[in-house]
């Protein structure tokens, strides 16, 4: 990615083309996947129904329940899982001598 173009590990400029396209692509990648999920709240939410309701609320409370669940959502909606730049997983650039 754009920090393994820094280093000059790939021989890759960080400003090359085919570089940010790469970056540009997984950041789209991310995005999408976060949209589709708050839009499946929106519909989940936004339907009036008695037996929806319970069941939502059974759902709630099971999430609520469910040791690790939050964090893993938490991860996973601020774009923080899978594999990271070494930024965004708060190391420097270029790793120390």
């Amino acid at each position: 990615m754009l920090s393994d173009a820094r280093r000059g590990d790939d021989g890759a400029d960080p400003g090359d083309g085919a570089v940010l396209t790469r970056y540009g692509d997984r950041r789209a990648q991310d995005h999408k996947r976060v949209a589709a999920f708050t839009h499946g709240l929106i519909r989940l939410f936004g339907y009036e129904s008695a037996l929806l309701a319970v069941t939502r609320g059974v759902g709630l409370l099971a999430f609520d329940m469910m040791p690790g669940a939050k964090s893993l959502l938490a991860r996973q909606t601020m774009g923080l899982s899978g594999r990271l730049p070494r930024l965004a997983r708060g190391l420097p650039l270029v790793p120390p001598a």
